[in-house]
C-alpha cells in the first residue's frame, strides 16, 4: 500500500501495517497544519525502538506566518505551502545520485526512494548505498551495454547471497526485490559526466597531437595567404569533429570547403 510501512515483530514473526511515520522526524518546525487547525508534537525516548510521541493541538491564528499567507493565498494553499516548507530536504544517500538529471529522492519509511522526472524510469529504493558503490565501481568507465547490465546483474546476486561465502568475499544485506534497484542505478549513474569527459578528452588528444607536431617542426600552415589559414582551420575542425564523431554530413561539408581552397 503506498504511503504505509510493513512491521514486523522479530520475535513472533508477526507483522503489520501503518502510514509512514518518517515526517515526524523530518520536519523543521514539528509542526503541521491542517483545516481544521494545527498541531505540534515532541519526543520521549523509552528505549532505542520505542518512542512516545506527545502531540498538541495548537491554534492556527497564532502563527502570523500562516495568517498572512491565508489572507493573501487562501488557507489551502497556505496550509499546503507551510507543511511544504516545514520539511527537512532529503540529501540523497550516496553523492553519485546527485549527478542523474531529473532525479529526486525522498523517504518512504525510513528508505530513501530515488524517483526520475521521466515517468518510464522506475523508482528505485535504495536500501545498501555499499552495494550501490560497489556495483557503480565496476562499472565506471565501461560501456553501457546489454552485457554489461547482465553483468551487474550476476555480481549483485553473488554478493548478496550469504549462503555461499568465501574469503575476501562482500555480503550485502539486500532483499531479492531491491536488487533490480540498485543494478539500474548503477548503470545509468554517471553518463552524462562520463561522456562529457570522453568528449573532452577527444578534443585534447587533437590538440596534444597538433602541438607534438608543431613541437617537431612540421609546419601546420601550407603558405601565409588567406588559403593557407582557412586550410588550416578546416584540417582541424575536420580532426576535431572526426574525434568527437558527430557525423557524416558536417565532415562532409568540411571536405568540400577544404577543396575548394586547394
Amino acid at each position: 500500500m503506498a504511503g504505509c510501512v510493513e512491521q514486523v515483530n522479530t520475535l513472533t514473526g508477526e507483522g503489520y501495517v501503518h502510514r509512514d511515520m518518517s515526517w515526524l522526524w523530518d520536519s523543521r518546525s514539528k509542526v503541521k497544519y491542517n483545516t481544521k487547525g494545527a498541531f505540534t508534537w515532541t519526543f520521549h525516548m523509552v528505549t532505542e525502538e520505542t518512542w512516545i510521541v506527545e502531540f498538541v493541538a495548537v491554534p492556527v491564528g497564532l502563527d502570523e506566518r500562516y495568517t498572512k499567507q491565508a489572507a493573501f493565498l487562501g488557507k489551502n494553499t497556505a496550509i499546503h505551502e507551510m507543511n511544504e516548507a516545514a520539511e527537512v530536504p532529503t540529501h540523497f544517500p550516496h553523492p553519485a545520485l546527485a549527478d542523474m538529471p531529473d532525479a529526486t529522492c525522498v523517504m518512504a519509511g525510513g528508505i530513501p526512494v530515488v524517483k526520475f522526472g521521466d515517468t518510464r524510469m522506475p523508482d528505485c529504493r535504495v536500501t545498501s548505498p555499499e552495494l550501490y558503490e560497489f556495483l557503480l565501481a565496476s562499472v565506471v568507465g565501461k560501456p553501457r551495454d546489454t552485457d554489461r547490465l547482465h553483468d551487474l546483474f550476476a555480481l549483485a546476486r553473488s554478493h548478496c547471497l550469504t549462503t555461499s561465502e568465501f574469503p575476501g568475499k562482500k555480503n550485502f544485506g539486500v532483499r531479492a526485490a531491491d536488487i533490480a534497484g540498485h543494478v539500474f542505478l548503477a548503470h545509468v549513474t554517471g553518463l552524462s559526466s562520463e561522456t562529457r569527459m570522453l568528449r573532452a578528452m577527444a578534443c585534447h588528444d587533437v590538440w596534444a597531437r597538433e602541438h607534438a607536431a608543431l613541437l617537431d617542426g612540421v609546419h601546420v600552415l601550407a603558405g601565409t595567404g588567406k588559403e593557407g589559414v582557412v586550410r588550416s582551420a578546416v584540417s582541424m575542425a575536420k580532426r576535431v569533429n572526426q574525434a568527437r564523431k558527430q557525423g557524416d554530413t558536417f565532415d562532409g561539408i568540411l571536405h568540400a570547403i577544404d577543396n575548394s581552397t586547394r
